[in-house]
C-alpha cells in the first residue's frame, strides 16, 4: 500500500512538473508513458527479489546437508573408536564379566617381580628364638606407560586428532593407534608429554584433551627455511577409562601446514601413570 501511494505521488509530481500549460491530451499521453516506465522498473526489481529468494533456498539446501554430513561423520567416529575400544578390551579380558580378585591376581602377577628378603638370626635370648629381619621389596604396581610417533608426514587443520600410528611401548595396553587415543586401564595421576616438528612455512596450536577438555597447549610458527620443533608437557589426574589424546587447536582457524615426522626427527606422544 505504501508502495503505490509513493507511485501515485510521484507520477502526480511528474506530471505536475511536465504539463504546465499542456492540454489534456498531451497530459494523459505523458502520464501513460511514465507508467510504462515505472512498470518497467517494477519487474526488474520483482526479478531481482526472485533471484536472491533462489540464492537463500540454494544457500539454506547447502546448510543443511552440510550439517547431515558433519553429523554422518560425528557418528561414524563414535562407532569406529567404540569398537576399537571394545576389539583392545576383548583382547584382554571379557568386558561383561567383572574380574574376581583371583584373576585380578594372576594378571598381576604377570607384570611384578618376584619379592626378595632377607633373614638373619639373632642370639636367643631366654627361652624364646627371636628373628631380626631386613626386608628388601619391589612395589608391587603394575606399569602403564606408551610411547608412538607419526609413520609419515601430516597435512591437518583444525580440530583434527594426531594419528601416532607407529607403538614402540604399550604397557597396559591403554594406547590405541588406530584411533591415536589413550584409554587409561587405571585411575591415578599420569605424566603426558608430546613433540611434534613442522617443516618452514606452517604454523600449528596443539591440545592435550582428557574426556574433551584442554588441559594444555603449545603453539609454533615457523619461517622459511628451518624445520623446528615444539613440546608440551602436561600432570593429570586421570580415571580409569577416560580418553586422553592430541589434537589442532578447535578454535584456531590459522593451523595450516606440514606436521613432519621421519627418522631424522620423529613426532610422538607418550604417557605414563605415577602412581
Amino acid at each position: 500500500m505504501k508502495c503505490t501511494s509513493y507511485i501515485a505521488l510521484t507520477i502526480w509530481c511528474l506530471l505536475f512538473m511536465e504539463t504546465t500549460g499542456k492540454s489534456t491530451e498531451e497530459i494523459l499521453r505523458i502520464a501513460l508513458k511514465e507508467v510504462d516506465v515505472l512498470r518497467l522498473v517494477v519487474m526488474d526489481l520483482r526479478n531481482v527479489v526472485i533471484q536472491q529468494d533462489k540464492r537463500i533456498t540454494g544457500l539454506m539446501t547447502s546448510q543443511i546437508q552440510d550439517h547431515d554430513k558433519i553429523r554422518r561423520l560425528e557418528r561414524d567416529y563414535r562407532t569406529l573408536r567404540m569398537n576399537s575400544i571394545s576389539c583392545d578390551k576383548q583382547s584382554m579380558q571379557s568386558v561383561d564379566e567383572p574380574q574376581t580378585n583371583e584373576m585380578k591376581l594372576a594378571n598381576l602377577s604377570k607384570h611384578i617381580p618376584p619379592m626378595v628378603s632377607t633373614v638373619s638370626e639373632t642370639s636367643k635370648n631366654g627361652n624364646n628364638d627371636e628373628l631380626s629381619t631386613s626386608p628388601k621389596t619391589r612395589q608391587l604396581e603394575e606399569i602403564v606407560a606408551f610411547y608412538a610417533y607419526m609413520s609419515s608426514d601430516l597435512q591437518s587443520g583444525i580440530h583434527h586428532t594426531i594419528p601416532f600410528d607407529v607403538v614402540k611401548t604399550n604397557d597396559g595396553n591403554g594406547y590405541h593407534y588406530n584411533t591415536g587415543i589413550f584409554v587409561a586401564p587405571e585411575s591415578g595421576v599420569y605424566v603426558f608429554t608430546w613433540t611434534i616438528r613442522m617443516t618452514f612455512d606452517s604454523q600449528h596450536s596443539f591440545e592435550l584433551v582428557v574426556n574433551n577438555v584442554a588441559y594444555g597447549a603449545t603453539f609454533m610458527r615457523t619461517h622459511t627455511p628451518e624445520d623446528q620443533n615444539v613440546s608440551g608437557t602436561v600432570v593429570v589426574h586421570v580415571n580409569q577409562n577416560d580418553d586422553v589424546f592430541l589434537r589442532t587447536h578447535v578454535s584456531y582457524a590459522y593451523n595450516a601446514g606440514n606436521i613432519r615426522s621421519d627418522q631424522y626427527s620423529r613426532s610422538s606422544f607418550a604417557g605414563w601413570k605415577l602412581n
